[in-house]
Parts: C-alpha cells; structure tokens; sequence
C-alpha cells in the first residue's frame, strides 16, 4: 500500500507535525509513505532531517490550477492508494488530482479542530462527500464537526494522537542545572504551563492563581514557568507586576528543550479555554507529572479528576488556587496522580497505539 501524506499548510503546529511523525513510523513499518508539502513550509526542515521522502507544490488557498498536473503526475508514479491530508481546504486539490490521474485513489481526512461555523453549504456537502473518510481526534472535536456537518454522522472516526514513550527520571545533574539556569531554591516546588503565550491559554487565570496562592495560603517557595511565545506576551507580564507576582513567573521563551522542562516541573498546568485534541496534555502526562487542567475541550477524554490527574471549572481562580495548593503540600499524592497519569498514556496515547489505528483505517478504506 502506497501512502501520501499532504501537509498543506505552512506552520510547524500539530497538523504539520503529526503527518510527518506517522509518515516516519509508517516507514518504519514497512509501508510506502511519501510526503506532499507545501511549497515554503516550516515543516521541510525536520522532514529533511528525518530523511523522509517528499515533495514540494505550490498549495495555497484551496484549489492551485498550475499544481494539479504535478500532483496527478506524482500520484501516478508513486502508485498511490490512499491520500490522507490533515486540513479541510486541501480537499477539493486533491480531489481533482486523483481524479486526473485516473487512480482509484482513496481520500482521507483528519480533523484537527473544532468547527463553530456550519458546514451544511453546497460545497462542504459536495467535497465532504467526496471523501472516503473522516478521522477526528478527539470525541469532542467530532461532536463538533458533527454539529457543524450533521450529515457525515456515519463518515468519522476518532483517532487520538499520540507520542512516543518519555524517559520521566531528571538525573541529579539535570536538576542542578535546572536550579542554576532559573536560580531556584533547593525544595522550590516548580509549576509549568507549556503553551503559546495567546488568548485562551490561561496565563492570566494561573498569575491570578498564584497571587491568591501567595495571599491566602501564605505560600511563598514555588516558581510558576511559561514556556512559550506569543502575540500576548508583553500583556502577560504586565499583567503579572501589576498583580505583584511578577518575582514567581518566570517566562522562558520559546524552547526546544521541553522534555528537560518537564523533566523537572512537580506540577503541569493547562489551564486552556479549550483543547480540540493537541498532545500537550498527554505529554506532561507521559512525564510522570500530576497534571491540572480545565474541564474543558477533550480534556474529560483524557483525565478522570484525582485518579490520573485534576480537573477545575476553567476561569475558577479559587478552585486552580486549591488544586495547586493541594499537590504542593502533598507530595505522595502528586506522585500517585503522576504514576496514574502515565500508565494512561501508555495504554491509549501513544504513537505505536495511533499508527495501529491509521494502518487499519487505511487497509479498510482502500480495502487492501
């Protein structure tokens, strides 16, 4: 079976990220899996690093006449069965190329994102249809795409993304450094929020948390990190002087190094307005750490509260205050909810258990 994955877009996110991660482990198992890029994406660097075949085509917006006798051309010399793209507005190129290369090509489509606008139109009825398959990677996302699109309810399937397997333990060495880099105390308790510093994040909802975590509880020895950038950035400092907590944030930028940050965070924050299905959660998971998110998005999916992790009424300062309060004074217990957390990822999140899911759908699909 001979697969293309399509990155049409341009960023370096979890839809141009993912494609790449499962043509590589597709590879690894034997299957013919070839890359179809966007022409300038941020993503051709990693994917040329991995050594993964590829080409580049001009796919901007959603059809790109000069493109589509390259792409059927490709498409008939790869012997292409399955195309899977990973963002709606692809669809309708990658139709018309299937069709000019006069293969019986199967069209996959994964749905990364919540939909809030209705998708029952003409034209979404018309290329949805064309469409073998529908993955969605999340129970909520699907609920969405369904309220958006109600009649491709027999269309999708849910397919979680998943990760590789993490090594949790910070040597003794890793942690000194930790402590030097940030000038931490030595029993300093180290709460992480890893996420672009945007809208919707909740930034601003963790500063109000750690002031009242400071007032109320009068405690003082715990360091809150955003590791991130963003368009909200300077907002976000400002807001932390003006609520005089300024001196227990610590803005680490954008860094590569996250697995050294989650190495050595005791607590994981994600306080977002909604998560569709990204791996942000599941990774802070697959660390080992106890992990405190908001009830929100396909975060219900993923944590049962005080078993595997804690969930909070999102925008509740109170209830984010005690949830950090609690796992800083209980150190066993953050250790019980860390364990937990990472048998869970190991037992439906990981990058083996995705692969599996793909590889049926896609031998199902193209019935190979």
């Amino acid at each position: 079976m001979n697969i293309l994955q399509v990155i049409a877009s341009g960023g370096l996110g979890g839809r141009e990220m993912q494609p790449v991660k499962l043509a590589e482990m597709m590879r690894e198992k034997g299957h013919n899996t070839y890359l179809l890029v966007r022409k300038g994406s941020l993503s051709i660097p990693l994917i040329k690093e991995k050594g993964l075949p590829y080409d580049e085509l001009k796919m901007d917006g959603y059809l790109n006449f000069r493109s589509l006798i390259p792409l059927a051309k490709i498409l008939k010399e790869k012997k292409i069965d399955v195309i899977h793209t990973h963002i709606s507005r692809s669809l309708l190129f990658l139709h018309l190329a299937r069709i000019l290369s006069k293969r019986k090509i199967k069209l996959i489509f994964t749905q990364r994102m919540g939909m809030n606008v209705k998708k029952d139109d003409i034209y979404h009825w018309f290329i949805f249809n064309r469409v073998d398959q529908i993955i969605s990677v999340s129970e909520y996302v699907k609920a969405r795409f369904l309220k958006a699109a109600p009649f491709l309810k027999d269309k999708i399937k849910v397919v979680y993304n998943g990760i590789g397997r993490k090594e949790e333990k910070v040597t003794f060495k890793e942690k000194k450094r930790f402590q030097k880099e940030f000038g931490l105390k030595k029993r300093t308790v180290k709460i992480g929020l890893v996420a672009q510093l945007n809208a919707g994040k909740g930034h601003m909802w963790t500063i109000r948390a750690a002031k009242l975590l400071k007032e109320k509880y009068k405690y003082e020895n715990f360091k809150i990190f955003f590791v991130g950038k963003g368009e909200w950035t300077d907002s976000i400092k400002d807001f932390a002087r003006t609520h005089d907590i300024a001196s227990k944030v610590i803005f680490a930028g954008f860094r590569w190094d996250v697995d050294y940050f989650y190495r050595n965070f005791d607590i994981a924050l994600i306080p977002s307005k909604s998560e569709a299905g990204g791996n942000v959660i599941i990774e802070a998971m697959a660390f080992g750490k106890p992990v405190i998110c908001s009830d929100t998005g396909y975060f219900p999916e993923v944590i049962e509260s005080g078993i595997n992790g804690l969930m909070v009424r999102y925008d509740d300062t109170l209830s984010l205050t005690e949830a950090m309060y609690q796992l800083i004074k209980n150190a066993s217990w953050r250790k019980k909810l860390g364990k937990k957390a990472r048998e869970t990822v190991q037992k439906k999140f990981l990058y083996d258990n995705t692969v599996k899911n793909y590889i049926r759908i896609y031998t199902e699909t193209a019935g190979k």
